[in-house]
Protein backbone atom coordinates (compact mmCIF):
# COMPACT_ATOMS: atom_id res chain seq x y z
CA UNK A 1 0.00 0.00 0.00
CA UNK A 2 1.52 3.33 -0.79
CA UNK A 3 2.28 5.32 2.33
CA UNK A 4 1.76 8.62 0.57
CA UNK A 5 -1.78 7.99 0.20
CA UNK A 6 -2.60 6.13 3.79
CA UNK A 7 -0.90 9.34 5.15
CA UNK A 8 -3.23 11.46 2.85
CA UNK A 9 -5.98 9.74 4.30
CA UNK A 10 -5.45 9.39 8.00
CA UNK A 11 -5.20 13.37 7.58
CA UNK A 12 -8.89 12.93 7.45
CA UNK A 13 -9.68 9.85 9.34
CA UNK A 14 -8.32 7.73 12.49
CA UNK A 15 -7.26 4.84 11.58
CA UNK A 16 -5.24 2.11 13.91
CA UNK A 17 -2.13 2.34 13.49
CA UNK A 18 -1.33 -1.43 12.11
CA UNK A 19 -2.06 -2.04 8.66
CA UNK A 20 -3.88 -5.26 8.37
CA UNK A 21 -5.92 -6.40 5.38
CA UNK A 22 -9.18 -5.93 6.86
CA UNK A 23 -8.54 -2.46 7.42
CA UNK A 24 -7.75 -1.81 3.69
CA UNK A 25 -11.24 -3.33 3.06
CA UNK A 26 -12.54 -1.56 6.20
CA UNK A 27 -15.36 1.33 4.99
CA UNK A 28 -13.30 4.78 5.69
CA UNK A 29 -16.99 6.06 6.89
CA UNK A 30 -16.96 4.15 9.82
CA UNK A 31 -13.65 5.50 10.76
CA UNK A 32 -15.05 9.59 10.56
CA UNK A 33 -14.86 9.94 6.50
CA UNK A 34 -17.73 12.52 5.49
CA UNK A 35 -18.44 14.50 2.31
CA UNK A 36 -16.47 17.32 3.03
CA UNK A 37 -13.44 15.01 4.25
CA UNK A 38 -13.77 13.37 1.48
CA UNK A 39 -13.75 16.29 -1.40
CA UNK A 40 -10.30 17.57 0.76
CA UNK A 41 -8.97 14.14 0.53
CA UNK A 42 -9.59 14.08 -3.05
CA UNK A 43 -8.12 17.50 -3.52
CA UNK A 44 -4.96 16.06 -1.91
CA UNK A 45 -4.61 12.28 -3.80
CA UNK A 46 -4.69 14.87 -7.21
CA UNK A 47 -1.91 17.02 -5.77
CA UNK A 48 -0.19 14.23 -4.29
CA UNK A 49 -0.13 12.15 -7.41
CA UNK A 50 -0.35 14.77 -9.87
CA UNK A 51 -3.95 13.29 -11.70
CA UNK A 52 -6.91 14.62 -11.73
CA UNK A 53 -10.20 12.43 -10.66
CA UNK A 54 -12.63 12.13 -13.77
CA UNK A 55 -16.39 13.19 -12.79
CA UNK A 56 -17.00 9.18 -13.43
CA UNK A 57 -14.82 7.79 -10.73
CA UNK A 58 -16.12 10.77 -7.93
CA UNK A 59 -18.49 7.67 -6.69
CA UNK A 60 -19.22 6.78 -2.92
CA UNK A 61 -17.30 3.53 -3.82
CA UNK A 62 -13.94 4.52 -5.08
CA UNK A 63 -13.35 5.89 -1.94
CA UNK A 64 -15.43 3.88 -0.08
CA UNK A 65 -12.15 1.88 1.37
CA UNK A 66 -8.22 2.03 0.94
CA UNK A 67 -7.85 -0.58 -1.29
CA UNK A 68 -10.48 0.89 -3.50
CA UNK A 69 -8.72 4.48 -3.37
CA UNK A 70 -5.30 2.83 -4.40
CA UNK A 71 -7.03 0.81 -7.34
CA UNK A 72 -8.98 3.88 -8.44
CA UNK A 73 -5.92 5.99 -8.34
CA UNK A 74 -3.91 3.44 -10.12
CA UNK A 75 -6.90 3.62 -13.08
CA UNK A 76 -6.33 7.12 -13.51
CA UNK A 77 -2.86 6.53 -13.89
CA UNK A 78 -2.81 3.92 -16.32
CA UNK A 79 -5.43 6.47 -18.50
CA UNK A 80 -2.98 9.04 -18.33
CA UNK A 81 0.18 7.89 -19.02
CA UNK A 82 -1.60 5.75 -21.95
Amino acid sequence: MDERMVSAVKKYVKLPDESTDDLLEAELLMYGLDSLKTINLILDLEELFDIQFPDELLTYDNMATLTKIKETIEQIQVVKHA
